[in-house]
């Protein structure tokens, strides 16, 4: 679900002639660009040389000395005239035209050469206005505090120069939807400043574009539709109970950041490769995804400053930790496809005894897994993953060529969905829990909901110690509307992907502004989110919004009167469906919605991700109290690449069945 920030990309952006397309592709125009600027520069030059004496002008000057005995001089050449920023920034362009060809192998150098073709471009003449300079250091710092001042001071399409490049930062709700939406097609990835791609996910979902782009996800489609995506509810339940019955089941602090970037990895590698990833062989991809997503972390969390292919100590594990990854992942999908092609009695006999005995030892364990701190509980035989699913895909929708997936596309779609699934879900996760801390009203419906829908779960220990464990099914989550609410709220507040970019294709019109091709435009969810002109209370954290008839995020006037003469007479107020009913379509209620984004390119994972978080705060809330640590305050968003806490350590309480046998639903002691 991917947004970024700080000013660190892949480097940086392409240059305008080379921008939104591949470094290396080279074509006629491009061609024909650089002799068109060779001869500019010619041109332009000249206008900078003294003017040449020529032979006329010796003997003039000869003859005018010996005549004129009193003048012991000639006069002067007149001084060249001062070049102007233009004349600057064509010089720059002819270089880094020049150039880009022999700097294509050498990184820094090309990047150095755009960078300093950027600093002397003039602005467009039709650029939206914004505040002057650079303000990339001022971005750097608190990206949050940026962009509020800056909607604050410059409205909602502002015009900015950050580190070079022309950005648009947007927060007006039709310009969003046109963008994103209506013309999607003029609006890429690729070139898009400050949104750095990286081996770990290569050319998958979230950064390619065109028929590339459309060909995978006609194929990663059927893997996300509703009925797939049911079928890993068992995943998420599983990994719950771990978290409750384990690291949670006693009175602790804990990180839960930490801890649930833990849990979403193994939710997520338990969808992707399913019982491939089970027993012995679970340590091995475990461990590879877990070292490359530690050095993926350390990128991230400095703002990817250091390009990936700078030599240093830790890109050079980074590279190493993805590599072993890449062996493990590609075995995995090697063996996958030798299994779908051999019945499974057939598999069976190609296997020596000792392999044998292990293939049996995994399905078994499969079948009946120990739960930390319970009893072993027997699962259903399990469907298809979304390795099944992706390798099942063939493009035959219209326009498609009927093929499947090669080994490398589907290496970059599984661990795009991997990157994509699993920080994301962690942060989301982590705000909810730190939101409950801090609300324990809230927490305590969301545990009478998941109770009145659930029952109240199964135990893991003996008598009034037990800790009782309701764990939710893909049915029951449509259930559990206030916990639905719960989450869509907090992503109002803390949208994880809290800015999201699109490179102009071509030139374009945005917002009654002319923008060249090349320009990044910089959606902000963040702040449609808590935008005052078009939310009622913006800032607080008010689940209930989401569950109130209407389905606007801001009461009219009008509505507001209604309301309150519904509230004297017992009328009911509207027969709207709620704000929740269609809070993921197109651009949300309002226009002022769109944690996964929207349009095309909307997240593929919107369903996997909501289905994850409501059956986990759902689980959390039934189970344990939390509570924020004395004097600690509330954690502070932190901006890189997503929106993360700076710290989220909680006291951890279980709830035991003989504190809740003297307690009703509501938390209201009641006589025994």
């Amino acid at each position: 679900m991917s947004a970024a920030t700080a000013p660190a990309s892949r480097g940086f952006a392409p240059s305008r002639a080379l921008r939104c397309r591949g470094r290396g592709e080279e074509t006629a125009a491009v061609a024909r660009s650089r002799r068109v600027a060779a001869r500019d520069l010619v041109a332009s030059s000249r206008r900078f040389e003294r003017p040449r004496a020529t032979a006329s002008d010796d003997a003039s000057t000869s003859s005018s000395s010996s005549s004129s005995s009193s003048s012991s001089s000639t006069s002067t050449a007149p001084p060249a005239p001062k070049p102007t920023p233009e004349d600057i920034a064509s010089v720059a362009a002819f270089f880094l035209e020049t150039t880009a060809a022999a700097t294509a192998s050498v990184p820094l150098v090309g990047d150095v050469a755009r960078a300093f073709a950027r600093a002397f471009e003039p602005t467009p003449a039709d650029f939206p206005p914004g505040p002057p300079g650079d303000a990339a250091v001022e971005l750097a710092a608190d990206p949050i505090a940026f962009i509020v001042k800056t909607q604050r001071e410059h409205g909602d399409v502002v015009g900015l120069r950050l580190a070079g490049e022309h950005v648009v930062l947007v927060s007006d709700p039709d310009v969003v939807r046109d963008v994103a939406i209506d013309r999607a097609d003029l609006f890429v990835k690729e070139g898009t400043a400050f949104f750095p791609g990286s081996s770990l996910a290569g050319e998958g979902l979230l950064v390619s574009d065109g028929e590339k782009w459309a060909r995978q996800r006609r194929l990663s489609n059927p893997a996300f539709r509703a009925a797939a995506v049911d079928a890993y509810a068992t995943a998420m339940t599983r990994a719950g109970e771990r978290l409750l019955r384990g690291p949670w089941s006693a009175r602790t602090i804990r990180d839960a950041y930490a801890d649930f970037n833990d849990l979403t990895l193994e939710i997520v590698a338990d969808a992707l490769f399913g019982a491939d990833v089970r027993g012995a062989r679970a340590k091995e991809i475990n461990a590879a995804i877990a070292e490359a997503f530690e050095f993926f972390g350390k990128r991230s969390s400095s703002g990817f400053i250091v390009p990936e292919w700078a030599p240093t100590p830790e890109n050079a594990g980074y590279a190493a930790a993805v590599a072993r990854l890449d062996d493990a992942v590609y075995a995995l999908i090697a063996e996958r496809r030798a299994k779908r092609e051999k019945p499974r009695y057939e598999r069976l006999e190609l296997l020596d005894e000792d392999r044998e005995d292990e293939f049996v030892e995994e399905e078994e364990e499969e079948e009946e897994e120990e739960v930390p701190g319970g009893s072993s509980s027997t699962t259903p035989s399990r469907g298809p993953d979304l390795l099944d699913r992706l390798l099942d895909a063939r493009d035959d929708g219209d326009g498609g060529d009927g093929g499947g997936m090669t080994d490398a596309s589907l290496r970059d779609e599984l661990m795009t969905l991997m990157v994509a699934g699993q920080e994301t879900s962690a942060i989301l996760l982590s705000w909810c829990c730190a939101l409950l801390a801090q609300h324990p009203e809230v927490a305590e419906r969301c545990a009478a909901e998941a109770r009145a829908v659930l029952g109240d779960g199964s135990g893991g220990g003996d008598g009034d110690d037990e800790i009782e464990i309701a764990s939710p099914t893909a049915e029951n989550v449509g259930e559990m509307k206030y916990v639905e609410a719960v989450v869509l709220e907090t992503m109002r507040l803390y949208p994880p992907a809290y800015m999201v970019g699109r490179c102009a294709a071509r030139d374009v019109v945005v917002g009654g502004h002319s923008l060249r091709k090349g320009t990044t435009i910089l959606i902000a969810p963040y702040l449609l989110h808590r935008d005052a002109r078009r939310w009622d209370d913006p800032d607080a954290f008010d689940p209930e919004r989401w569950l109130r008839p209407g389905g606007a995020p801001k009461k009219s006037e009008s509505e507001s009167e209604s309301e309150s003469e519904s509230a004297t007479d017992d009328r009911p107020m509207t027969d709207a469906p709620p704000m929740a009913k269609g809070a993921l379509r197109g651009t949300g209620p309002g226009g002022v919605y769109l944690p996964f984004g929207a349009g095309p390119r909307v997240c593929i994972g919107t369903g996997f991700a909501m289905m994850e978080a409501t059956i986990l705060v759902a689980m959390i809330a039934s189970t344990v109290d939390l509570k924020t640590l004395p004097g600690r305050a509330p954690p502070r968003p932190r901006a890189l690449i997503t929106l993360r806490p700076d710290n989220v350590e909680l006291d951890v309480i279980p709830k035991r069945r003989g504190a809740r046998a003297r307690t009703g639903v509501g938390g209201v002691a009641r006589s025994e």
